[in-house]
């Protein structure tokens, strides 16, 4: 159910075993010498009508330039609309791991520049796996939710890249109640 596309260029993300923080895998993409735009897509989970403290926890290791960038959005009703983490109204923040910078644009045409450009991002290098947590507000209960990875490298320099593991979305139930009738 987990898919990739490049929105622009090339798309490259691809199971290895070479690096993860669960075995035997994670979902990998370089960061390319050329302007590029690659989308990794979760499958859609359903979230239950009830579900309260909705969490999307994942473990990320990332090696990218300034200029190159790693960004999460979240859709709620199967990819139909996407939200950007911590934007005003998505319903998504950053419990902890958030992002760490701005992606830069450098002196050069713009037509070089990663196409995500100044929005913020994972950029730089974390050297090992790290988690990730995003609280979703209620409104995402009873919805169909999908995750996009996206991995905004610009036409100057190749990066190491972005692995991405142990997905999984974690809430809270209220108990049953249970009725006795006499």
């Amino acid at each position: 159910g987990w898919s990739a596309a490049a929105e622009s260029g090339t798309s490259y993300w691809t199971l290895t075993s070479d690096r993860s923080h669960t075995a035997p895998n994670a979902y990998f993409a370089p960061g390319p010498a050329a302007r590029n735009l690659d989308d990794l897509y979760s499958r859609a989970f359903g979230i239950p009508a009830r579900a309260t403290g909705v969490r999307l926890r994942f473990w990320h290791c990332y090696d990218t330039e300034a200029y190159d960038g790693c960004v999460l959005e979240v859709s709620p009703d199967n990819g139909v609309t996407w939200h950007e983490i911590g934007a005003a109204g998505s319903g998504a923040s950053f419990a902890s791991g958030g992002y760490t910078a701005r992606i830069l644009g450098r002196a050069g045409p713009s037509r070089n520049h990663a196409l995500l450009v100044g929005r913020d991002a994972w950029t730089g290098a974390n050297g090992d796996f790290s988690e990730v947590v995003v609280a979703l507000d209620d409104r995402y209960a009873g919805q169909t939710l999908r995750a996009r990875w996206r991995l905004s490298t610009d036409a100057w320099t190749a990066s190491a890249g972005w692995w991405v593991d142990s997905v999984r979305v974690t809430g809270h139930l209220p108990a049953p109640t249970l009725l006795l009738v006499r």
